[in-house]
C-alpha cells in the first residue's frame, strides 16, 4: 500500500493547482505509488462542478497520513537531490529515504515550485483528466461555430482579476503579479495583423479583466471571447492550446496552454532576464542553459514595446495559414493536382 497524494493550494486558480498534481502523477509513476485524485471540494472557484471526483477522495486525504508513514516532498528535498529533472530528484529522494524497502506508506507533493520542462511528461496524464471534465466538449463545440476555419488563430491571454495594474517605472523581472501593459497587446496584435493581413487573422480572446480593462483592445480588434459562457476553466486552456499562435500574460495559465501543445508564443521581453546574452523567465529553480542548435528560432519569442517579429515566425504563421485550405485537403474532401509534386515536393 504505498500511496502519492497532491496537495493543493485550495483557493488557487486552476494554472497553479495543476502543478502539484501534474509532480504527484510524475512521482507516482516513478515510484509505482497509487496515484490519489486531488481534492477540489475546498476551491472556492467551482472546479467540483468540472471534475469527476471519486466517492472517498476527501476521506483518503484525511486518513491515509494518520495511518501510514508520510513523507512531504518539498522544494528543499527537490533542490538537495542535485537533479534537474523532476523524476530523477524523486527516484533520488526515495534513495535517500529507503523509499523502496518501504511496503506501506504515503508521498504527498505539494508547493508551486516546479522545474518548467520535466512537467511536460506528465502532458498525457493532464490532458486525459482535462478532456474528462464536464462542460468541456460543450463549449469546446460551441467556439469552434464561431471561428473561421480558413483564417489562423491568434489567442490572446490577457490577465487582470487580482493582477496589480502596470505602472510606467514597474520593474517586470522583479514583479510577478504585474498585469501587463494593455498597449503591448494592441500593438503585437496589430503587428500580426499587418504582416500576416487582416483577412488572414482572427483573434480569440482570454481574460478575467471588466469590459472596461479590455476596452482598447476589444475597440481595436473586436475578438471572439468566450465571456458568454459557464464553467470555462478548462475549456479555455484548451482552447489556448489548440490556437496557431499565442500571445501571452505571465501566469501559469498561459504556461499550461503551452506545456499542453506545442503552438509557438509571444512572451513580453521587459519582462525577461538576461544572462550572458541570452533572455530567460526567472524562476526560484535553477535552469542550465542548454547549447544552441543553428538556426535559433525559438517558438517562444520575446517582443517589446514596438511589436516587431521576427521572419521566421511569420513565415511558419503563412504556412500554418496555407495547410488550411481545405480546397487542397483531402479528409476533408479537397483534391490535389495529380502531377504537380516531384520526389514529394510541391513544383
Amino acid at each position: 500500500m504505498k500511496f502519492c497524494i497532491p496537495r493543493l493550494k485550495r483557493r488557487s486558480g486552476l494554472g497553479n493547482e495543476l502543478i502539484p498534481w501534474a509532480k504527484a502523477f510524475i512521482a507516482a509513476a516513478e515510484l509505482d505509488l497509487t496515484l490519489i485524485d486531488p481534492v477540489w471540494n475546498h476551491n472556492p472557484r467551482g472546479y467540483l462542478r468540472l471534475f469527476q471526483q471519486r466517492p472517498f477522495t476527501r476521506l483518503w486525504h484525511v486518513l491515509l497520513p494518520k495511518l501510514l508513514p508520510t513523507y512531504v516532498f518539498t522544494r528543499a528535498d527537490y533542490l538537495a537531490t542535485g537533479e534537474h529533472d523532476f523524476g530523477s530528484a524523486i527516484r533520488a529522494y526515495a534513495e535517500q529515504n529507503g523509499l523502496r524497502r518501504r511496503r506501506h506508506y504515503v508521498l504527498i507533493v505539494e508547493g508551486m515550485w516546479a522545474p518548467r520542462k520535466p512537467l511536460r511528461h506528465a502532458r498525457p496524464y493532464l490532458l486525459a483528466a482535462l478532456y474528462g471534465t464536464r462542460h468541456l466538449a460543450r463549449n469546446l463545440y460551441e467556439l469552434g461555430k464561431r471561428l473561421d476555419e480558413r483564417q489562423l488563430v491568434i489567442a490572446v491571454h490577457i490577465r487582470r482579476g487580482d493582477f496589480k495594474p502596470p505602472q510606467p517605472d514597474t520593474n517586470y523581472v522583479e514583479e510577478m503579479n504585474t498585469a501587463l501593459p494593455m498597449e503591448w497587446f494592441v500593438v503585437v496584435c496589430r503587428s500580426l495583423r499587418a504582416r500576416l493581413g487582416a483577412e488572414n487573422v482572427q483573434f480569440l480572446l482570454f481574460s478575467d479583466g471588466t469590459p472596461d480593462d479590455l476596452r482598447l483592445f476589444t475597440d481595436v480588434f473586436q475578438p471572439t471571447t468566450t465571456a458568454h459562457q459557464s464553467h470555462t476553466d478548462v475549456s479555455d486552456l484548451l482552447a489556448m492550446s489548440g490556437a496557431d499562435l499565442l500571445v501571452c500574460s505571465r501566469s501559469w495559465y498561459s504556461r499550461w496552454a503551452l506545456l499542453m501543445a506545442d503552438i509557438p508564443y509571444l512572451w513580453f521581453r521587459p519582462a525577461l532576464d538576461q544572462a550572458d546574452n541570452r533572455l530567460f523567465i526567472r524562476s526560484g529553480i535553477p535552469n542550465p542553459p542548454q547549447p544552441l542548435r543553428e538556426p535559433v528560432t525559438p517558438r517562444g519569442v520575446p517582443v517589446g514595446m514596438d511589436g516587431a517579429l521576427p521572419d521566421y515566425l511569420i513565415g511558419y504563421l503563412r504556412y500554418r495559414l496555407g495547410m488550411k485550405a481545405a480546397a487542397t485537403d483531402l479528409v476533408m474532401g479537397g483534391r490535389v493536382p495529380a502531377d504537380g509534386f516531384q520526389n514529394g515536393e510541391a513544383s
